[in-house]
Formats: C-alpha cells, structure tokens, sequence
C-alpha cells in the first residue's frame, strides 16, 4: 500500500511539473464578437475604429477594452473586463507545490476576456415633437394670425381658445396690431383691432375664450 502510495505521489508530481507555466502556451489573443444594435453601426475598440456592423476579432487577454458603436450622431457602449482564467487557475495550484508553474502569471494567458458576445445598444432617435394643439407660443400662433406679411386672413382657428393667447401673439410687434377699442362687460365683450393702417378686425370674447371673429 505504501509503494501505491509513493507512486501516486510520484506520478501527481511529475505531472504538475510537466506543466510549468501553463499559461505561457495559451495565446494572447482571444475571440471577441461585437453586435451594434443598427448593422450600419461604426464600430470603435479602445479608440479606434475597427469596421461597420457586427466584428468577429481577437483581443489581448491581459487588457480591459472599451466598445463604441455609432450612427447618425447616437453612441451606444461596452466594457469588455478580464478575469483568471482556467489555464491561469491551475498556474495557482501548481504553484503551491511547484514554484515553475507560477511563471504563468505574468503571461496574458493567465487571464481571459468576459464578456466575448458583445451586443452594444445605440440609443433610438429622439421622436419628432409637435406643436400643441391648443396654447401656442408667439411664433406658432402666429400662423393663425395671417398667411401673408401677418395681414389677419383668417382667425376662426381661434374660436373656443383663450383669448390671453391670442393676445399673446396680437402683441408680437412684427404683427403691427394696435388695439382700438373694446366695448361691452367683461363677461362677454368686444375687441376691435388694426394692423398696418387700412387692415381692422374685431373679436368677441366671452368667460376668457374667443367666441367669435369679424374681418
């Protein structure tokens, strides 16, 4: 039992001496697949540009890397991590009996690359925003004053808006409006208007919102 012993022991240490550094002889390079969301995507590792659409390439084991994918102004990015490898594990335990096998561990083989699927999302274009339907800002509202040089050609599209808006944009100077008169209560009361200096309209404002408009 002893001699089974001594062999069994015998042939362990040869074998974790045979391997010495183990991770010397693993390449220094590992397979890495790169997937930007959009296939007409630019592709950038560490700064530099490496193709459009998906890359299937090596990188060093021994180094964290950095994946950018861009299109149309939208960046989507990745960080590729290492950790200890399997080969790089065994350099450990060998190391523990045998002082060669540590030798490994300064090799890039020593490490690997986590993740090697790499999908990088690029962000969705911002959707186009419209104008409100009701409360323009000055500029907007200012189509429903005129269609041409601001002369007042039609102002039905305010009927049943609020009057303070309309205000608003009837005070823009670039309108030339000028206020005449108003006559009638504050409940239900009548606005008469000029632009430039032949051009006059009048609107009916009741509970704050227009009700009705005159050219």
């Amino acid at each position: 039992m002893n001699k089974f012993r001594s062999l069994v022991a015998a042939s362990l240490s040869i074998s974790l001496a045979a391997m010495p550094g183990c991770s010397a002889f693993v390449q220094h390079t590992q397979r890495v697949v790169i997937t930007p969301s959009v296939p007409e995507a630019v592709v950038s590792v560490d700064g530099e540009v490496v193709g459009t659409g998906r890359q299937d390439m090596r990188l060093r084991r021994d180094e964290r890397h950095r994946v950018t994918a861009e299109f149309e102004g939208r960046q989507g990015a990745e960080a590729i991590n290492k950790k200890i490898s399997a080969t790089g594990i065994l350099d450990i335990v060998g190391g523990c009996f045998f002082l060669v096998p540590f030798i490994g561990v300064i090799t890039p083989g020593f490490w690997e690359l986590e993740p090697t699927e790499v999908n990088v999302i690029i962000p969705e274009a911002p959707a186009h925003k419209e104008a409100p339907a009701c409360g323009p800002s000055t500029r907007s509202g200012a189509d429903h004053v005129s269609r041409d040089g601001f002369i007042p050609q039609d102002l039905s599209w305010w009927v049943g808006k609020r009057f303070e808006d309309l205000q608003a944009v009837l005070n823009d100077p670039e309108n030339r409006v000028t206020l005449l008169q108003k006559t009638g209560p504050a409940e239900s009361r009548t606005y008469t208007f000029r632009q430039g200096s032949d051009r006059s309209f009048t609107v009916t404002v009741a509970e704050g919102k227009v009700v009705s408009y005159t050219k």
